[in-house]
């Protein structure tokens, strides 16, 4: 648990202390982004696009929870960019939850990212829920950064909620797939993670309208879309471009709900009680 922190009165009163003890962390939300999203890559980008996601679903749950303390690495649209520090929607009312939430690229997730979790896990006393949201190759990484988090034991039961968008790296992350001489060797680096639930969303092929659509799936079909086999929701969204994350995560599965939608109730399920 956190230890207390003892705050002086004003000066001009008798000196006397306080006992004060944080809110509780309950929470840690990660979006990790695929190439050319939180940094530029091959002359493209940044281009925000779960910096995005992260800002929608940090609007979403303080209107429900306007107590609610969101502190982490956040995209701040205004600026243009990724600031560090918190977020309270209604400074006037006191703190009853904490969530850390995360913005990162793909090769951060196993970096900083992972470091700035295990001394969260290491520096609270709790064990906070767990939720990664990644997208593209982000997604890859994100699966990975789950059953990284799994094998070093740093959290206390299973990740919540992973949810992949269209996740790619088939080609990128396992030379083998196009180096014919090493076909024969299985792809030891495919993640295996194994959160409570695991929602995946992917497109299909080169299609489009447009010249951006076309590139845009071209991108992905290049760096070879993930074939995931293990989610307990695979979803195919043949007329929704690689790049339009917001659309993937809204799309809804075949219980009647969306990826964004579990990703809410997980969050209620934490920030509802006391």
């Amino acid at each position: 648990m956190a230890k207390p922190v003892t705050v002086n009165t004003a000066v001009d009163r008798p000196t006397t202390t306080i006992q004060y003890t944080p809110p509780k962390l309950k929470l840690i939300v990660i979006f990790v982004g695929g190439a050319a999203d939180y940094d530029s890559f091959a002359g493209q980008g940044p281009t925000y696009i779960m910096g995005a996601q992260q800002r929608n679903y940090v609007r979403e749950v303080q209107k429900k929870y306007p107590n609610t303390l969101f502190e982490g690495h956040f995209y701040d649209k205004e600026k243009d960019g990724v600031v560090s520090g918190s977020k309270n929607s209604d400074v006037s009312l006191p703190v009853k939850n904490r969530v850390k939430t995360i913005y990162c690229g793909y090769d951060q997730a196993l970096k900083s990212t992972l470091e700035d979790i295990k001394i969260t896990y290491a520096t609270n006393g709790q064990n906070p829920g767990l939720i990664v949201v990644g997208h593209s190759l982000g997604g890859w990484k994100g699966a990975e950064l789950v059953e990284k988090i799994m094998a070093l034991e740093i959290k206390q039961g299973q990740t919540d909620l992973l949810i992949t968008l269209d996740p790619v790296g088939e080609r990128y992350f396992s030379p083998h797939r196009w180096i014919p001489a090493l076909t024969a060797i299985p792809n030891l680096s495919e993640p295996n993670p194994v959160p409570k639930y695991w929602i995946n969303v992917h497109t299909e092929g080169w299609f489009g309208t447009s010249e951006e659509k076309l590139t845009d799936n071209a991108v992905a079909t290049a760096g070879a879309r993930w074939t995931v086999k293990k989610a307990d929701e695979n979803l195919a969204a043949p007329k929704i471009t690689h790049g339009d994350a917001r659309a993937l995560i809204n799309l809804k599965t075949s219980k009647g709900f969306s990826a964004f939608q579990k990703l809410l109730k997980v969050t209620d399920s934490y920030l509802s009680g006391n």
